[in-house]
C-alpha cells in the first residue's frame, strides 16, 4: 500500500499510462475538452507497437501495418486533422498454401468459382457468409471464442482454415481460443467494408502527428517514465513512479496490455 502522507509531485485531471497509438489518441481527445493530461511512456520513444524503424529509406512497422478505413482509428485521426497519407494495397493474384499445395484464394467472384481450394458446398457457405456478414449481429457472440464459432459454423476443412486465417490477419491474434468471436467478426466486417490503407512513412508518422497535436493542447508527455503502481485513494488515483515520484489524477487511462494493466493495478493476471 502507498503512504498517503507522501506529497504528490503533480496533479492532473487525467493520466494516460502508455504512449502508443491508443494512449496518444486518448490524451488528445481528453485534452481538447480543456482537461489537464499527462502521458507516461516507459520507453524513450513514443509509439509502442506503432513504432516504425527506417533501414536505408525503407520503413518497417513494429506492429500493425494496415489502417482500416472503416475503423474508429481512421475516423478519429481524420476528425482530429492528423495528417497521414496512404494507399490501398494491390494484392494482385492472391494465392495460399494448404496442406503443401498452392491454391488461388477466393477474393473475387471469378476466383471463388474457379478456385480448387474449396468444395462446391464450401463455396456456397462462403458466399452465404459474405452476404450475411454486413448485417450479422455479433454482440451475442462475445462469449464464444473465434475457434468455437468456426468449428460450429464451418467444421474443420479448408473453408474453416481460410476464415481462421482471415481472423488472424485482421485481428493480429494468433490464439483464437481466447479471441472473442464477436470481435473477430466485427474486425472482418471492417476489412471488407472499407479495405485498408498502407501508411506512407510508416505508422510513426501518425505517432508524430498525434504527439504534435497533444503538445499543442498542453499535454505533458513523459518518455522514460516507468509507473510501478496505480492505486485508487480517497482523494483520487495515485501513480507511483520508479524514480520515487508520486503523481495523482482524477482518472487514469490504461493504454497498455492486459498483463501490464493487472500488474500496475495489483490484480491477479487472470482477473
Amino acid at each position: 500500500m502507498l503512504n498517503d502522507s507522501i506529497q504528490p509531485h503533480s496533479k492532473f485531471d487525467a493520466a494516460v499510462v502508455g504512449g502508443g497509438l491508443s494512449g496518444l489518441l486518448a490524451a488528445v481527445l481528453i485534452a481538447r475538452e480543456g482537461r489537464s493530461v499527462v502521458v507516461y511512456e516507459q520507453a524513450r520513444q513514443l509509439g509502442g507497437r506503432a513504432m516504425t524503424t527506417d533501414d536505408d529509406g525503407i520503413q518497417f512497422n513494429l506492429g500493425a501495418h494496415a489502417l482500416y478505413r472503416s475503423g474508429d482509428a481512421f475516423r478519429l485521426l481524420s476528425e482530429l486533422q492528423i495528417a497521414f497519407h496512404g494507399a490501398f494495397p494491390n494484392p494482385g493474384t492472391a494465392v495460399g498454401y494448404y496442406r503443401g499445395r498452392e491454391y488461388t484464394l477466393p477474393l473475387t467472384l471469378r476466383s471463388l468459382i474457379t478456385t480448387r481450394l474449396l468444395s462446391i458446398r464450401e463455396k456456397w457457405q462462403l458466399s452465404r457468409l459474405l452476404q450475411s456478414l454486413p448485417s450479422l449481429e455479433t454482440k451475442g457472440l462475445n462469449g464464444m471464442s473465434a475457434a468455437q464459432w468456426v468449428a460450429q459454423k464451418l467444421g474443420n476443412g479448408p473453408l474453416a482454415h481460410l476464415i481462421s486465417t482471415l481472423f488472424r490477419l485482421t485481428t493480429y491474434v494468433a490464439d483464437q481460443n481466447h479471441l472473442s468471436a464477436g470481435a473477430a467478426l466485427e474486425q472482418l466486417k471492417l476489412s471488407l467494408a472499407g479495405n485498408v490503407w498502407y501508411i506512407d512513412g510508416g505508422w510513426q508518422s501518425i505517432i508524430e502527428g498525434l504527439r504534435h497535436q497533444a503538445e499543442k493542447l498542453g499535454v505533458q508527455i513523459r518518455p522514460r517514465s516507468h509507473i510501478t503502481t496505480v492505486e485508487q485513494g480517497s482523494d483520487g488515483i495515485t501513480l507511483a513512479l520508479s524514480n520515487g515520484a508520486i503523481d495523482r489524477a482524477d482518472s487514469v487511462v490504461m493504454a497498455v496490455g492486459p498483463q501490464a494493466a493487472c500488474s500496475l493495478l495489483q490484480l491477479p493476471a487472470d482477473h
